[in-house]
């Protein structure tokens, strides 16, 4: 052991009174990630890991295997760990942060994780430092289903009045056409499209406060603000202006639509707090492209592509104090006890788990600025989403599988009329019927979810035994990730929410065909 060694680590033997008073468990490593020192908290949690791996006396460690233990508690978020020590280590990042879980005496905790480098006595050294958050994770989870019910129930009360008055609307046009009243019957079908679009995109606002695991899908940003804007202008009120800037030219990204819901209403929320006499609220999208130059970036965003999501507002603006703590979970500058400080966490959150990321800037009295950025789909993935359908992919047979004698037929003339030939069952026994009796091939299922017999998920993959190639569309009223929570998901199946026009169905099965011929390596056979 050199001087320097033997001086760091009487510096922090001097230190170990003030080590053990930590709730956090703390532990140093040196260049060679040995243990320099660890405190007490810290030798405990190592001892439930692994009985005697590290003694229960300051500093008197495995020195050699602490950092494998943490290695190995962390589990699945080990390589995420080491990469971020030695990301700490080469000075590219001041300070490594990660989350993880372990079970602990057979009970599963919850621990954030903290690295960042320290200098002792001259020579580098990594500080860790970690605390178990089991308790405020499971207060947070139960907030934030608290606050979705409470926002499910403002919500509903204000789509229940637009509903009303847009049925009144779908009533008053169809009793006109069919009465032949006047000679506008083209203009008030136009008005009944109208409202039914409007009363589908009040629906889906009330399917985004279903709790439930996000499904990956691929959305566009654009159309997803689109369809949030009424819900958007109700959030921010009456004395506040909500102002869309959005860049046409922005691709899709690689989340579900319900998730970048949930992030827009919380950040609007927000922006409308910090406004009490009015304002204005800016939402704008853009692309974002970052070069892999081998440098960290400003704002320490990975290369690649990106979409951003920007939301300003004119309202008041935060102080150093609170933009330091703006993601914290429970902090609130509201002197009310209702304030849960669980609006950014949430987002921040949500976030994170589209793997993206959120920047935020605020000046006080000048307004706040939050950027969400979320992994953008290279242009080339994105083209195929608008490829036209093509006269052999036309030709295509579809089995369509729905109990409601409406739907079925609704189906069967949007299909037909495209050129397809499409076949129709009532339920799973016949449509198994129709594949056993049928020679030609059948190239894709569209299938409802929810049905008697067997779920659409259980059919898809009983018929793809005899017809492996054959591709998978999932129906349903249910968001898609409503659906995933409740039935045994496919993971090659493409998913179309109920309801839907002819254009949205044409371009879910031409998805699902043109996925099921690349995997194939071939298109489907004409007749």
């Amino acid at each position: 052991m050199g001087a320097e060694d033997i001086r760091a680590r009487d510096a922090l033997q001097a230190l170990a009174p003030v080590l053990n008073g930590l709730s956090a468990q703390v532990c140093v490593f040196d260049s060679a990630m040995t243990v320099i020192a660890a405190n007490d908290a810290f030798c405990a949690f190592a001892d439930s890991i692994v009985a005697n791996t590290v003694a229960t006396s300051h500093g008197e460690t495995n020195r050699g295997a602490a950092w494998g233990l943490v290695l190995v508690a962390a589990g699945d978020a080990a390589p995420g760990v080491r990469a971020g020590a030695e990301a700490v280590r080469r000075g590219e990042l001041v300070r490594s942060e990660h989350e993880y879980s372990a079970r602990i005496s057979g009970k599963l905790r919850y621990f954030s994780l903290s690295l960042r480098a320290i200098t002792l006595a001259g020579e580098s050294a990594l500080l860790l430092e970690q605390q178990d958050v089991t308790a405020r994770n499971l207060l947070t989870r139960r907030l934030m289903r608290a606050e979705r019910a409470e926002g499910a129930e403002l919500l509903a009360s204000g789509v229940a009045h637009d509903l009303n008055n847009l049925l009144l609307v779908i009533n008053g046009y169809s009793d006109l056409v069919s009465r032949g009243a006047g000679d506008s019957a083209a203009a008030d079908r136009e008005e009944i499209s109208r409202a039914i679009k409007s009363a589908s995109a009040l629906t889906q606002q009330l399917l985004v406060m279903r709790p439930g695991a996000l499904r990956s899908s691929t959305v566009s940003i654009n159309q997803v603000l689109k369809d949030l804007t009424r819900l958007l202008t109700k959030l921010a009120g009456d004395d506040v202006t909500l102002e869309l800037q959005l860049d046409e030219q922005v691709g899709r990204v690689q989340c579900e639509a319900a998730l970048i819901q949930q992030v827009l209403s919380n950040l609007v929320s927000n922006a409308r707090e910090s406004m009490p006499r009015g304002g204005r609220i800016s939402v704008s999208s853009q692309n974002l492209v970052i070069a892999d130059t081998g440098e960290r970036t400003p704002l320490n965003i990975p290369p690649g592509h990106w979409v951003v999501l920007r939301v300003h507002d004119t309202g008041r603006g935060m102080d150093e104090h609170t933009l330091k703590h703006a993601f914290d979970p429970f902090f609130s500058t509201k002197a009310d006890d209702d304030a849960a400080g669980l609006g950014l966490s949430i987002v921040e959150e949500l976030v994170h788990r589209a793997n993206g990321h959120v920047r935020l800037s605020s000046v006080e009295g000048q307004g706040t600025t939050v950027d969400v950025y979320l992994p953008g789909l290279e242009a080339s993935h994105t083209q195929m989403f608008a490829t036209a359908l093509t006269p052999t992919t036309r030709r295509a047979t579809l089995l369509v599988v729905e109990d409601n004698k409406a739907v079925r037929e609704l189906l069967q003339r949007m299909l037909r009329g495209a050129g397809y030939h499409v076949l129709v069952a009532a339920g799973p026994g016949e449509a198994r019927a129709i594949s056993e009796s049928s020679a030609q091939p059948i190239h894709l299922l569209l299938t409802d979810v929810v049905m008697s017999d067997m779920s659409g998920p259980l059919l898809a993959r009983e018929l793809q035994r005899t017809r492996p190639e054959l591709a998978v569309v999932l129906m349903s009223g249910y968001s898609g990730s409503s659906v995933a929570q409740r039935e045994e998901w496919l993971p090659t199946a493409v998913f179309l929410e109920k309801p839907f026009t002819a254009a949205h169905v044409l371009r879910t099965v031409q998805e699902a065909l043109d996925n099921a011929q690349r995997a194939a390596g071939s298109r489907p056979a004409s007749h």
